[in-house]
Formats: C-alpha cells, structure tokens, sequence
C-alpha cells in the first residue's frame, strides 16, 4: 500500500485517484481550483464508469501542504501550462524522499519543478510518464469514465540513475505497464500528440468552432497523413540530432490502437474503423491547441534550432496557428526554453537530462 498525493481534479486526476483506490492505495486530492473541491467534498469520492465501475471514497485536502505532507508518491494530473504555477505552490512542501511523477509529461516541463526543488537544496526523483496510464474523460465533477489500462507507457526519472527505483514504484500504483526510457528528453521527443493534434484541430476548426461531433481518425484525410508524415519526420530529426531513439508516428499508433497499416494515412483509416465515435474536441479551450501547441510544435522547434535541424513545416504551422488565434504560442511555451534550451548545447542539455540539478541554483 502506497501513500498518494493527487494533485489536480481533472480527467486524469479522478481517474487516477478510483485506479489508485481500486489496488488498495491510500490516495488524497486537492485541486488549485476551489470548486472542484468543493464538488469533490459533496460528493464524498469519485464515481467512476467504464472499465472501472463503483464509487471510490477520496478525501480532499484544505491545502497543497496537507496533500505532499507524508505522501510518498507526489503526482501532478494537471496540464503542461499548469505546471509552473502548481511547481511554485508545490515545491515549499516537497521532500527529498518523494517521487514526483508528472501524469503526463510534455515539453520536459518537470524540470521546471526540479529548477525549483534545486533552489531549496531538494533533490526528488522526478518521474515522467509518456501519456496517462488510460484514456479517462471526466463528465461531472465528480464523475469519470475509464478506459483499459494502456500497455507500453514510457517512463523515465530525472536524475536517469533512479529509473530502477522509479519504475518500481509505479509498477506498484498500476501494474507492469511501463516501458523505460533512458531519460525525460526521450519522453517529451516522443510524445507525439502535438505531430497529429494539431493538424486534425486546424483542419476541423470548424466542427470544433461550432461543438459538431467529429472523429480525429476519419479527419485525418489521406492528404492530411501525408502532411502530418512529414511534421512528424522534422520531429525524428530532432530526436536523432539528441541521440534519442525517435518512435515514428505510424509505429506509435499501430501499437496504442491496435491496427496495421503502411502509411499513417492507412493506419489512422484503421483507427477510424476499430474506434468510430467522436474523438475530437468541441472547445478551443482544449489541450489539442492550449497544450500541444506551446509544448509540443514550440518545444520540437526550439531542442530543433539548438541543433541546427532544418524544421520548415514545423516552424509554419506553429507560425499558422499562432496568426490564427492571434496568441503568442511560442511565448507562452517559452519558460523551459529560457531556463534551458536557450542556455545550453545539445550536449550540455542531454547532460543536465542524465544528472538533473546537482546543485543549489545550478542553472
């Protein structure tokens, strides 16, 4: 039995939290936002649906402080352009014997919590996941629903030398489901959702505008698979010039979803068929562009121009999608690449992947 500290009260956090429960763990949650507590604490615990059917007890704590305090896993279920925020209201309460796990990772946005530790002279394991441990979506404020767990989630640590120790703790929260990597940066290079994401969201802009159901798969048209191939060869590249074992697109979605195919355009034809109900956003407030974009295309394009790769496609749509919406995505994105990528070689930055901050204020 683990000691859990949830933070966050979204889709991943419940589902988490009614997983958690279900093995037996001791779990609590707090959210940064007062009334999802508030919910939360009316309803007594979360209900979920799905996979995992019952209602779990989860008691919500008053504060950040009273959920790290004693916890032995610390994992932050909240979005990439949260992360900054919730590390600043974290890190006081954090202890070296703590493993943070970021549920999920992109952008290498733990080392902007680990910056933080650093500062205070705290060297916790952070521990990034690829992608949440099952697709969940939350449809009350208590209320999810859950899907199988996912086989093949890529976890590594920070520092790279407690991955042995990281995996273990996970395996003992949900199960032999992790697949290691050698370090966070081959975790965030290969999350792939910003590659297909984006396109799908730019060229249904108008079912999302208008709340229309729509499939991610089926709208990603022959033509569009070939464009979306070809963003997703500029983020092999990068991944190459960091010494990173880049998984391509087509090789991902075979083995998530389940279905063949040679080309993307014919694997996500397969995905259409084997998953037919909407998939696809019906808000621009959705993590497909809030997320993907500032943390995704702008993190490819920055590791990209710190290695001298030639990344056109990439470099247009971000320009694209930053005109469109009239939102300075790159900016918005930009505090990773100030405090690392912008400072640093690609060597120094593998490096700094491998042995994390060793010291106070190592910057």
């Amino acid at each position: 039995m683990t000691d859990v500290a949830i933070i966050g009260a979204g889709a991943v956090g419940l589902s988490s939290a009614a997983l958690l429960k279900e093995r037996g763990h001791r779990v609590r949650l707090w959210s940064a936002f007062e009334s999802e507590n508030k919910a939360l604490r009316a309803s007594g615990g979360v209900t979920s649906e799905g996979s995992l059917v019952g209602f779990f007890e989860v008691p919500v704590a008053p504060s950040a402080q009273a959920c790290i305090e004693g916890a032995e896993v610390v994992m932050i279920a909240a979005p990439a352009f949260a992360h900054s925020a919730l590390g600043k209201a974290l890190v006081p309460h954090i202890v070296a014997k703590q493993f943070v796990v970021m549920h999920s990772a992109t952008g290498m946005t733990s080392l902007l919590v680990a910056r933080l530790l650093a500062e205070r002279g705290v060297l916790a394991t952070m521990l990034d996941l690829s992608t949440s441990v099952c697709t969940s979506r939350k449809s009350g404020p208590a209320l999810v629903k859950v899907a199988p767990l996912k086989p093949g989630v890529d976890i590594a640590t920070l520092p790279a030398d407690r991955l042995p120790d990281g995996k273990a703790v996970m395996e003992s929260l949900f199960g032999p489901l992790f697949t290691t990597q050698e370090n966070v940066l081959a975790v965030s290079l290969n999350n792939h959702n910003a590659v297909y994401h984006v396109p799908a969201f730019i060229f249904s802009l108008a079912d999302v505008e208008n709340g229309a159901d729509w499939n991610l798969w089926s709208n990603t048209t022959p033509a569009i698979a070939r464009y979306v191939a070809r963003i997703d060869d500029e983020r092999l590249a990068v991944a190459k010039a960091y010494g990173v074992i880049g998984v391509p697109l087509g090789d991902y979605v075979r083995k998530s979803v389940g279905v063949v195919g040679d080309s993307i355009a014919e694997v996500f034809a397969a995905a259409a068929q084997k998953r037919p109900n909407p998939t696809g956003p019906k808000s621009l407030d959705d993590r497909y562009l809030t997320e993907d974009v500032p943390y995704g295309l702008a993190f490819f394009l920055a590791l990209g121009h710190a290695a001298g790769v030639c990344m056109p496609l990439t470099e247009q749509l971000l320009a694209f999608v930053s005109a469109v919406f009239e939102r300075d995505f790159e900016g918005e994105g930009s505090a990773l690449t100030t405090l690392v990528i912008a400072q640093r070689s690609p060597a120094a930055i593998v490096e700094l992947v491998q042995q994390g901050f060793k010291e106070k204020g190592n910057g």
